[in-house]
């Protein structure tokens, strides 16, 4: 079973909505803005802590970012 999948291009469009950067991001979360570019550009998942502090940054669910998750918690396969 493959790990579930990062939806990079909505994590970023978010960010660019919110007017934050990559480096302000970066910062946040405890990263390099070189991980956020491959978070967004090649959906590489965010390590657990990192994804939660997206999700807080962001004012997003989990199944925003993560789209496995919003099709199990709603019964969906």
């Amino acid at each position: 079973m493959s790990p579930p999948r990062f939806n990079g291009q909505a994590a970023r469009r978010r960010r660019l909505e919110l007017g934050l950067s990559v480096e302000e991001v970066a910062g946040r979360i405890g990263k390099s803005p070189y991980s956020v570019y491959k978070h967004e550009r090649e959906n590489v998942r965010p390590q657990p802590h990192a994804l939660r502090e997206l999700l807080e940054i962001y004012g997003m669910e989990i199944g925003d970012l993560v789209p496995e998750y919003a099709d199990a918690r709603y019964g969906r396969s």
